[in-house]
């Protein structure tokens, strides 16, 4: 094979049997018309990243997660393809577990539920005092209720039944303080993405940098400057998509970020940090599922996507809160007022700037 002088590339040749020739002594002419069509290519690449994304889910690009997320859990693909209902699990982290039943026939709604399939117990070495994580498989937002009632509760409808998980009682007396929910616990919330289009992943992240001040006033005020639940209003990961795609970014993301991408790669899920140990207080997971709900379900709406979000922070046509509201069909107004307007157009900032150092790229 002849030497490669500074001017011979290699090509493929379909019309002979080797896989590739060389090349010598190319004319200029020919160089200057490659870079030509070079700089063409570029070009239809940035208009048509402009262009609407198509229909291609998260499942297209990530069916390895996707293979080994159905055989994980035995449920019936269509559950993991369809992007609605929202589709979670949920990791409890409490302390003084004496016992795990997760086989009762004591209650109904356990042995209808199957709990010994929909949860696993993990001791967890970042708690004290027979710390341990409960794991539940994925499901709606119905489904991870009606495991919470049975594993912290034992309530089957309005019948009241032993808890599946028993906890050791405080001792008021002589630790008036004591919770088997304490301020090292916390409650991980994983929203399964992989039903989702890329664009409607990048909506998603979009609107919840702006609505992130919404999702810490929910949380107990401790949560905010824990280590293992950092605001992104606290970080640098946003400038990461920048020029970036978003399965790229979320590589790129870190652990203890309160709204966390790393689990995507892994899992095809999205986790949720923020909340505390959710202790026995039914109404405080339901509300804190339904604020997630709300953003998830943004991403879904075929009028509200990160163009629109653009397009709106550069115009800021109305406050945000109304703006957001609007498109929420209300559900916003139940976790906010437009007292909250400054500190969702504080968190907007980062976010206009980001869009605008694209734009002038």
């Amino acid at each position: 094979m002849p030497t490669s002088s500074p001017n011979s590339f290699c090509i493929e040749n379909p019309f002979i049997t080797t896989s590739f020739y060389h090349v010598d002594n190319i004319p200029n002419d020919f160089i200057k018309e490659s870079e030509e069509i070079k700089d063409l290519n570029l070009k239809i690449k940035k208009i048509s990243d402009k262009l609407p994304m198509s229909n291609k889910t998260l499942v297209d690009d990530l069916q390895h997660v996707f293979d080994v997320t159905v055989a994980k859990f035995g449920l019936p693909e269509d559950r993991f393809r369809q992007p609605s209902p929202m589709l979670c699990g949920i990791e409890y982290e409490v302390e003084g577990v004496r016992g795990v039943f997760l086989d009762t026939r004591q209650s109904p709604l356990v042995e209808e539920l199957k709990l010994s399939q929909h949860c696993h117990v993990t001791s967890d070495n970042s708690l004290k005092w027979l710390g341990n994580e409960i794991i539940t498989n994925p499901g709606t937002i119905n489904e991870q209720q009606l495991i919470y009632k049975s594993l912290f509760l034992g309530v089957d409808g309005n019948r009241p039944t032993k808890p599946a998980i028993s906890l050791f009682p405080p001792d008021l007396k002589t630790n008036p303080t004591y919770t088997n929910f304490s301020f090292r616990t916390s409650t991980h919330v994983h929203v399964n993405v992989l039903s989702l289009t890329e664009e409607q992943l990048k909506t998603l992240i979009y609107a919840y940098v702006i609505l992130e001040p919404v999702f810490f006033n929910y949380v107990d005020p401790l949560r905010k400057s824990n280590i293992h639940c950092v605001p992104l209003a606290d970080t640098s990961v946003l400038v990461n998509l920048k020029n970036r795609s978003v399965l790229k970014v979320a590589k790129m993301w870190h652990k203890y970020t309160a709204f966390n991408l790393l689990p995507i790669h892994k899992q095809g899920t999205i986790e949720f940090r923020h909340l505390q140990g959710v202790g026995l207080d039914p109404s405080l997971l339901r509300g804190w599922l339904r604020l997630i709900e709300m953003l998830y379900n943004l991403s879904l709406e075929p009028h509200f996507t990160s163009q629109t979000i653009s397009d709106f922070l550069m115009s800021n046509t109305e406050p945000i809160f109304y703006f957001l509201d609007r498109h929420t069909n209300a559900v916003l107004r139940q976790y906010a007022t437009p007292n909250d307007e400054p500190a969702l157009q504080k968190a907007s900032i980062p976010l206009r700037d980001l869009l605008l150092s694209v734009g002038n790229n």
